[in-house]
């Protein structure tokens, strides 16, 4: 883990107060902070949801 995903939501929750659309989502890979690049499958369903 790079860092505690505490600081993740600090930093969506300061977002949201600004009337900034924000969200944090956590995948649960083994690969650390190669998951987002190896395990793409974790998260595929949110990021197209994003990008529709």
């Amino acid at each position: 883990m790079l860092q505690p995903t505490f600081y993740n939501q600090q930093t969506v929750d300061r977002l949201k107060k600004q009337g900034k659309d924000a969200e944090h989502y956590v995948i649960d890979s083994i690969k650390g902070h190669m998951g987002g690049v190896i395990d793409t499958h974790l998260f595929s369903e949110k990021l197209e949801e994003f990008l529709s």
